[in-house]
């Protein structure tokens, strides 16, 4: 963890950027070589300053601010502002957000490969794969909170092998190539109906990161399809309440006042999976 936290400093020149998106006042005070002072709270005077130190050879910026005495890096402000009790979940999430790939080796971050020859009743372009249930170690790998009730839920599996059934050009026959699964090199799947979802996030390259199994639908939203559910059986409730009693209070049927709405009250769009399981598992 130490180590990805001196990753994160370093890609954001110290923590600089990190603190210019959470004060976009500290941009004129960088512009100056940190010089100058900003507002954290609500106070009449400006009473917090950068500084620039220099840990054993590891260069990053701190705050200080005087008003309360207290002293933070860039990491720190950040779990302050989003309510983050984990360094560790504000580090990686730090880490997704500038695109740090820190650790990944393509020498050890690598699966397991089988190929063989087809057999007669397998056909071309076939694809298999094998789930099993997800391991603790695997669960901190999609975030420190995300949970197996949570991954269960949005019909994420760890995948101990996927293969696919293709003709090799040189060999002149179908080869079955089996990719498994790995200590280092973990394979999760997304059970989206039609289609199913693989993804390695532990593979170095990330244009084959991710890749679809059976027909994925035009203009297909992940998480879609779990909202409308959630509504239907929501608006399933309220019905039910009405049709049995007009005078019903929701809170008697297990509903709050904005879920006898006919719509959900939020949603929130992430970027990635592991981003939406940890919100999912809090």
């Amino acid at each position: 963890m130490k180590e990805l936290k001196s990753a994160v400093l370093q890609a954001t020149d110290g923590g600089r950027k990190i603190f210019e998106e959470l004060y976009p006042d500290s941009k004129e005070i960088f512009a100056k070589g940190g010089k100058g002072y900003i507002k954290l709270r609500n106070e009449k005077t400006a009473s917090a300053s950068f500084k620039l130190i220099d840990n054993n050879g590891e260069k990053y910026w701190i705050v200080k601010d005087f008003g309360d005495d207290t002293t933070f890096n860039a990491i720190d402000a950040y779990m302050h502002e989003n309510g983050i009790r984990y360094f560790s979940e504000a580090v990686h999430r730090l880490a997704q957000i500038y695109n740090i790939e820190f650790g990944l080796n393509e020498s050890v971050n690598k699966p397991k490969v089988v190929y063989r020859d087809a057999r007669s009743n397998e056909k071309e372009n076939a694809v298999e794969y094998k789930t099993r249930p997800i391991t603790e170690a695997e669960l901190k790998i999609m975030g420190p909170v995300v949970k197996k009730e949570t991954m269960g839920k949005y019909k994420y599996y760890a995948c101990e092998w996927y293969s696919a059934c293709k003709y090799d050009e040189t060999k002149k026959r179908l080869i079955v190539t089996t990719v498994h699964s790995t200590e280092d090199y973990p394979i999760f799947i997304h059970d989206c109906g039609t289609f199913k979802k693989i993804y390695k996030p532990y593979e170095t390259n990330k244009a084959w990161r991710f890749f679809s199994i059976g027909p994925k639908p035009l203009n297909y939203i992940f998480g879609l399809d779990e909202a409308k559910a959630e509504l239907d059986k929501r608006i399933e409730t309220y019905t039910k309440m009405l049709k049995n009693d007009s005078k019903a209070k929701p809170e008697d049927w297990g509903l709050s006042e904005t879920e006898t709405s006919y719509k959900l009250d939020k949603i929130i769009i992430f970027s990635g999976e592991r981003d939406a399981m940890c919100l999912a598992g809090m």
